[in-house]
């Protein structure tokens, strides 16, 4: 694996300890929100940490209010005449889908689209008392991504799902601890500590008979869960395309720009 300074960014801190490599999304003033670039990235750490022996745990979190306020905009405009299947963040979202190793989120503070998502492929999750959830595809013109018409509806029974995904509304750590979308909610005090410690946790145990366990108990929904991200990434590219949502998404940056 190249070092950490060859993969390292200003968007993206990364630190490797105790065979637990902690990736910190890095762009506070943005609300970490999520550049072509930063997925390039982060694809490429997933996949080196895969093959790095010396990796047995990843840990994912954010700098500052944010675990990550979804696509940046801008970047995601940018893209609107690629393919679907050749944008970064379809390459991010297989990767971890398909990621053999434990994954943990430390959800540091408010999550929004994306950063909802992608919890879903993780294998534990963890999020501070004040963080809060928003998935708002719908309002942009979008239909939800990352395999969660498939997995929210399985895990929470297709009202539940069609609530946070239809109506988009915000909702707390506590709720979505209740819902099972998250492990536990923790102190803010401390939080990456006791993140960490579960992360030792693992990585105290036998690689092979984690991994193993993993892949176990993925194997029979990846396919299904691959096909389902093709699927919703394919709908969201022609979203995308539409004058309705170009509209919106317009109109949000224009709003963005005249806030600063």
């Amino acid at each position: 694996m190249p070092s950490n300074n060859d993969l390292s960014t200003e968007e993206l801190l990364i630190s490797l300890s105790d065979n637990i490599l902690q990736i910190t999304l890095n762009r506070p003033n943005k609300k970490n929100a999520l550049s072509y670039s930063m997925y390039e990235t982060l694809t490429q750490l997933l996949k080196h940490a895969e093959q790095n022996p010396d990796i047995f745990v990843v840990v994912l979190t954010g700098s500052g209010d944010y675990f990550t306020a979804g696509n940046d905009m801008a970047s995601f405009r940018s893209g609107v005449n690629l393919a679907y299947n050749e944008k970064p963040s379809f390459h991010f979202m297989n990767a971890l889908a398909t990621f053999k190793k434990p994954i943990i989120a430390a959800v540091n503070g408010d999550s929004i689209g994306i950063g909802v998502t992608m919890l879903m492929h993780f294998d534990l999750v963890y999020a501070t008392q004040s963080s809060s959830f928003k998935m708002p595809f719908l309002s942009m013109g979008f239909v939800p991504e990352f395999a969660s018409t498939l997995l929210m509806s399985a895990s929470l029974g297709h009202m539940k799902a069609a609530q946070l995904l239809m109506l988009g509304e915000r909702f707390s750590s506590e709720e979505a601890a209740n819902l099972g979308m998250i492990n536990q909610v923790l102190p803010l005090e401390g939080f990456m500590d006791s993140v960490l410690e579960r992360a030792s946790n693992i990585a105290s145990k036998p690689t092979a008979a984690v991994q193993t366990t993993k892949q176990l108990m993925k194997k029979r929904s990846n396919e299904k869960v691959l096909e389902v991200i093709d699927e919703e990434a394919r709908e969201f590219s022609k979203c995308l395309q539409t004058p309705e949502t170009q509209t919106i998404v317009a109109s949000f940056l224009n709003r963005k720009k005249s806030s600063h």
